[in-house]
């Protein structure tokens, strides 16, 4: 039986720039950087690996936040 934590977690483009204030075009950067790891749905849409994003989001990585 699957259970829900089996699944990765993700978040959309636009759940990751209101997150950090940036621009759509800033999120872009740190998946192509290699900062955010994504996904692509069938339909071709972009998708962020929350773990990803939510290691940014700790204390300890505030200071290692991409710019740009």
């Amino acid at each position: 039986m699957n259970t829900p934590s089996a699944h990765p977690r993700f978040y959309t483009p636009g759940e990751v720039q209101r997150m950090f204030r940036v621009s759509p075009a800033t999120v872009r950067r740190w998946a192509e950087a290699g900062h955010l790891r994504t996904a692509r749905t069938l339909g071709g849409q972009r998708r962020i690996y929350a773990d990803d994003v939510d290691a940014l989001l700790t204390p300890s990585a505030a200071e290692e936040t991409p710019r740009g």
